[in-house]
């Protein structure tokens, strides 16, 4: 596992999006821990679990730093484009500190937008 990714993912109802999720799995609890003291608390980010299929078959869990956005109206919003904006902040701070940043597809079942799809509707906030 390549410890300096970040994935991105979306997930839907149908068409609809329903959230965002960065994670960016660590190689331990303390280096997850030291990364998300670095970020500003203002992106509301947390601690979370990354799993992995091995070559082996073996599935391992990874501490990792995660933000999620749900993308449904927010507090009589139409949409929830402060959590967008925090979403691109934090792609923007990992890329800048030298993480690759990739679209990860947690099934191929339709539950997961496509990269060009994310895009698509990323490009409606």
């Amino acid at each position: 596992m390549d410890f300096n990714t970040a994935l991105t993912e979306c997930s839907q109802s149908g068409n609809t999006p329903l959230f965002l999720r960065v994670t960016v799995p660590q190689a331990t609890e303390e280096a997850a821990m030291e990364l998300l003291a670095t970020f500003p608390k203002s992106l509301r980010l947390f601690r979370g679990l990354h799993g992995t299929r091995e070559a082996d078959g073996t599935y391992t869990m990874h501490p990792s730093v995660a933000l999620q956005v749900n993308l449904q109206a927010v507090k009589g919003n139409t949409s929830n484009e402060g959590g967008v904006k925090r979403y691109r902040r934090f792609l923007e701070l990992l890329t800048q500190r030298g993480f690759k940043v990739e679209h990860y597809m947690a099934n191929d079942k339709g539950a997961w937008m496509t990269p060009m799809e994310l895009d698509a509707l990323l490009a409606q906030y």
